[in-house]
């Protein structure tokens, strides 16, 4: 489906973490790492060029917003995921995907597979 490229995933609870690496292996790709603040996935981006993020919008300490700006700014295809209302997706959107938790294995590849063009 890419390249070399894999997966970032910034989330602040641990249990879907493990679910999305989970899914992203299920689907025969990597993931580079995973970050449960702003800061640590903006360190993670300095390290990894990953063919794709999938951002939690709401984390312990703030939003993901500033690193979907760097994502956006980097080119890197973004899927948010969120608990928020479907009503307020447009609030941070951006034109991105967004899977409302708890979302399906079907919904996540989907949504995978569009950002990858795959």
């Amino acid at each position: 489906m890419m390249g070399s490229s894999g997966i970032i995933i910034v989330e602040d609870e641990p249990l879907i973490t493990l679910m999305v690496e989970q899914m992203v292996e299920d689907l025969g790709l990597r993931v580079d790492g995973s970050a449960v603040s702003e800061d640590e996935a903006l360190q993670l981006l300095d390290l990894t060029s990953p063919a794709a993020a999938v951002l939690d919008v709401k984390l312990a300490n703030g939003t993901s917003l500033g690193v979907a700006a760097a994502c956006n700014d980097r080119g890197i295809p973004i899927i948010f995921t969120t608990g928020l209302p479907p009503e307020e997706f447009d609030q941070f959107s951006d034109g991105h995907p967004v899977l409302n938790k708890p979302f399906s294995f079907d919904d996540f590849q989907a949504a995978l597979r569009r950002l990858l063009g795959n």
